[in-house]
């Protein structure tokens, strides 16, 4: 019986081309825009999601006032880091960060140009970016080490073993590779080449060096992975008065911690509240591509009004001759169901062919592949799963069914006496 449904439903399809095409073109348009804006609010939702620790790693920042305006700012002191790992015990790991500068690596006759962090060793006990090659207590212990991402190591070495080879930086120290990084995966708030210790940010800088115990200068980043129960709402009123006290000024600006959930779409302070930020732009562009879907959905129903109009006199003849209602709606769901099928194969298809176009507004680390779906521990390929695209056009078709499906049901339902008079 099914076969037969669907015989029927292909045979209406293509003795009415014109109106097939225009229904599941437009369908189809519609399921496409959806889908695509639906990867990327998924993408802007997935930064940072892959740090096993991320529910407890937090960014410290400071609460200023300046001429009577409340600011925030993440630049925070040297001695800071110092002070929250010998004296507070709610922190398990804590790392200092600078804002990350490209400086100049020479090895051998290869010279390039790449952006890296000074970073303390607890760095890669708090964040998960696995080690390919080395310890990750060991890796930046020493002041005059370097670990560099996959990518670089092959861009400096080719297919040598990079471990144990030096780099010259900025033509004036040398440092030995100690470790390989897997690639930073670009949906991460913290992105790199290489990193270097935070030792060897202070002794090579005077600046640096002078600034130890200097709690008025704000220059670097400072990160905690807290222990496990504490908060950050906790943890912050810990350290709230923490710089006052250190500097002996109640003017001086108050400490708190942004946790790493929030970073990416939740990075904007106004009059020291978390105010918003990216989320504003993530939460308009999936209420357009509800609204998107709604529309397709709406000229789908319209024009499937129409024609179920047109075919009263089929229904009328087929009551004639014996058809039982629940057959009748059984086949104009069948076409339904075939048409938002179509439709939807066509979707993917627009998707895949408009992603490679679309990177230059958002969309350059979203692929999209059937054979690829992310299964590793560490998938750091920034690819959207089949499955959610699946979902996503399953959740279209049932929209679009929802739609229409009484049109099914009113046309099975009518009478046929009335479907053939009024022919």
């Amino acid at each position: 019986m099914l076969k037969n449904y669907i015989k029927i439903a292909l045979r209406n399809l293509v003795k009415n081309k014109g109106y097939a095409s225009i229904n599941i073109l437009g369908l189809a348009t519609g399921m496409a825009m959806a889908l695509l804006i639906g990867l990327w609010v998924r993408y802007e939702w997935s930064f940072d999601n892959f740090h096993e620790n991320r529910a407890s790693i937090a960014r410290v920042m400071k609460k200023t006032r300046f001429n009577g305006h409340k600011g925030t700012q993440d630049g925070i002191m040297l001695p800071l880091a110092t002070e929250l790992r010998t004296n507070f015990s709610e922190v398990k790991y804590v790392t200092r960060l600078d804002w990350g500068d490209k400086h100049s690596l020479v090895a051998g006759d290869q010279k390039l140009s790449r952006q890296g962090h000074y970073a303390d060793p607890d760095f890669l006990k708090m964040f998960t970016f696995p080690l390919v090659k080395g310890n990750a207590e060991q890796v930046l212990k020493n002041p005059y080490s370097i670990v560099l991402t996959e990518s670089l190591a092959h861009a400096m070495f080719g297919d040598a073993e990079p471990v144990g080879k030096v780099i010259r930086v900025d033509n004036q120290f040398e440092v030995m590779v100690t470790g390989i990084l897997k690639d930073v995966p670009r949906n991460s708030s913290l992105q790199f080449d290489y990193l270097m210790p935070y030792e060897l940010n202070i002794a090579t800088s005077d600046f640096v060096r002078g600034s130890l115990d200097q709690w008025g200068n704000n220059f670097l980043q400072t990160y905690v992975l807290l222990n496990d129960g504490i908060t950050p709402e906790a943890f912050s009123a810990r350290i709230a008065n923490l710089v006052r006290t250190k500097m002996k000024d109640r003017e001086e600006g108050l400490l708190f911690v942004h946790p790493m959930p929030k970073w990416h779409l939740f990075g904007e302070f106004k009059d020291w509240v978390n105010s918003g930020g990216a989320i504003e732009y993530v939460r308009l562009f999936a209420v357009i591509g509800m609204l998107v879907l709604l529309i397709a959905c709406i000229n789908f129903m319209n024009l499937s009004t129409a024609r179920s109009e047109k075919r009263a006199r089929e229904v009328g003849i087929r009551k004639a001759v014996g058809s039982q209602r629940q057959q009748l709606i059984a086949q104009f769901l069948t076409e339904s169901i075939l048409t938002a099928f179509l439709g939807f194969v066509i979707a993917l298809l627009i998707v895949e062919l408009a992603l490679p176009f679309l990177k230059n507004v958002g969309f350059e680390n979203i692929t999209f592949s059937l054979n690829d779906i992310p299964l590793a521990k560490y998938n750091y390929h920034i690819n959207i799963s089949p499955f959610v695209f699946l979902g996503a056009g399953l959740a279209a078709v049932l929209v679009t069914l929802a739609t229409i499906s009484f049109q099914s049901i009113k046309a099975a339902l009518m009478n046929p006496v009335k479907s053939l008079r009024s022919e």
